[in-house]
């Protein structure tokens, strides 16, 4: 009786080992193919296929992506040290910049923007 219990719980580890191996190996491959779209984008996006956001965040060590924010553009655009093997921190450096002028641009939209055409970032002094 010992014996048939023992098969039953080595089946399921070996079945549980096999199912954790997998979708870890799977999540291993899309931070890989989310590299490789980042690499492609790089070299003329020659797939038509912008690489997103979320791929972006997945690869560990980049963060702060945001959806709805093209990057393809400007990862192509950027410097590095090899094309062909960008570092983390070339890529992140990227986003950080994209996302920086993202927000000057839409702070300087609402700075400007007043409906009294006055100049609403300038401050009068009474001295």
């Amino acid at each position: 009786m010992h014996f048939k219990h023992y098969i039953k719980y080595i089946t399921y580890f070996v079945i549980a080992t096999i199912v954790l191996t997998a979708c870890g190996s799977e999540a291993y491959i899309d931070k890989d193919n989310a590299y490789s779209e980042v690499i492609e984008d790089i070299s003329g996006n020659q797939n038509n296929i912008k690489v997103t956001a979320a791929q972006l965040n997945s690869i560990k060590g980049i963060s702060g992506a945001r959806e709805g924010v093209e990057y393809t553009s400007a990862l192509y655009a950027a410097v590095y040290a090899n094309k062909n093997s960008p570092t983390i921190e070339e890529i992140q450096a990227v986003i950080n910049s994209v996302n920086e002028n993202l927000d000057v641009s839409t702070n300087n939209t609402t700075n400007t923007t007043d409906t009294n055409n006055t100049d609403t970032n300038t401050t009068e002094s009474n001295t």
